[in-house]
């Protein structure tokens, strides 16, 4: 026992001065930083296939006057690393081949967004080795709800089924040999409303990590325990990335209550100045379009307000808010999304010490704060 408790010492001292050495090298050669090698592509190509999910033993709710369903249809996304280097998010292109398997990451979508909110990421994670399933969420997808169905936001608990539903389909006898995937390594992610499905999610027991960004989590922060699901806080490694500027579910109501109630390992990376919207696929094109408009003052006027200002939305939303371009706030996502997976996927130290200790250091505009040791798992 103690002589493995020093060589972890040993190791953690190691990498630190690695670590150390290397970024004082690239500053004086005037190389890249880390934040720039993770934002490079991966070793593989990337592909991507729809694959149409059903889970015959839960119905779908009626909503907004669209009829429900005796089942939920989970129209799914999956990219995955391909078998050319070359590929480019190529259209079922032919997957590689993983004798251990592929990590899964189940990616869930916000409210009135689709599978494909998190596509640029995804893509980038496949390069890198993982596989990402996203379904459309049968009463939240804007792919599923049109007018006069409007977006359901109270289906959350019935949504973090359906993400271990995903999970389980993505390694059943009829997809496993497909896309490689490995069972024994699940991680979750999810933006706003999927933020708060894969916080529910988090502590099934097939779970090994979760990523939540800008999560719904005020509400079940503080009123939680919801019956089939397992109860708060999470007890799986964490992190979660908000933005300051967020209009639309305030940082200081949601992050950190979610942050400081979680078990250790954690992270909260705090953006500065970043948005609601800009976490998603389609940002920079609204950023364009909205000029000097507040991405998240945009959306706001299609969302209801709600009363309860314990858990206010909206509240705060300025047409002329401060608000970081879009691309940056995509990339320190990705970044993010593959130091934490890497970290806690693969149990790789120096994506865990990049977290802990480099990102932030090379990122202005990031703040990360974190509790629990490198070697926690």
């Amino acid at each position: 026992m103690v002589i493995n408790s020093l060589v972890k010492r040993i190791f953690i001292v190691t990498t630190f001065i690695m670590f150390t050495a290397q970024f004082a090298f690239a500053t004086v050669c005037d190389r890249s930083t880390f934040t720039d090698m993770l934002l490079k592509k991966g070793p593989y190509g990337s592909g991507v296939s729809t694959i149409p999910l059903v889970d015959p033993t839960r119905p779908t709710a009626e909503n907004g006057g669209c009829p429900g369903s005796d089942v939920r249809t989970l129209t799914t996304e999956v990219w995955y690393p391909a078998m050319n280097p070359t590929a480019d998010g190529k259209r079922d292109a032919v997957p590689a081949i993983s004798y251990r398997g592929f990590p899964l990451i189940v990616h869930a979508h916000g409210l009135t967004s689709n599978r494909f909110e998190l596509a640029y990421a995804a893509k980038h994670l496949a390069t890198h080795g993982f596989v990402v399933a996203a379904p459309d969420f049968p009463l939240s997808s804007s792919n599923v709800q049109k007018y006069p169905c409007v977006g359901n936001a109270l289906d959350y608990d019935n949504q973090a089924v359906d993400v271990i539903f995903v999970a389980k389909a993505m390694v059943s006898e009829s997809l496993k040999p497909i896309f490689h995937v490995d069972p024994e390594r699940l991680g979750l992610s999810g933006i706003s409303l999927g933020g708060l499905t894969v916080l529910l999610a988090g502590n099934f027991a097939d779970v090994d990590a979760v990523a939540m960004m800008a999560p719904a989590s005020c509400t079940v922060v503080n009123y939680y325990g919801w019956g089939l699901l397992p109860d708060l806080p999470l007890t799986k490694p964490s992190m979660v990335i908000h933005g300051t500027a967020d209009g639309i579910l305030p940082y200081d109501k949601n992050a950190t209550p979610l942050y400081e109630i979680n078990a250790d390992p954690k992270y909260l990376l705090t953006l500065e100045d970043g948005s609601h919207i800009g976490y998603g696929n389609d940002a920079p094109n609204t950023e364009d379009q909205l000029g000097d408009i507040s991405m998240d003052y945009y959306v706001c006027g299609f969302l209801p307000v709600p009363a309860d200002t314990t858990c206010p939305s909206c509240a705060a939303a300025s047409p002329y808010a401060p608000q970081m371009p879009a691309l940056r706030q995509m990339d320190l996502t990705k970044v993010s999304l593959l130091a934490f997976f890497d970290g806690y996927l693969r149990n790789n130290l120096l994506d865990r010490f990049y977290l802990k200790y480099i990102l932030d250091k090379e990122n202005d505009d990031a703040d990360v704060a974190s509790s629990g040791s490198l070697m926690s798992k």
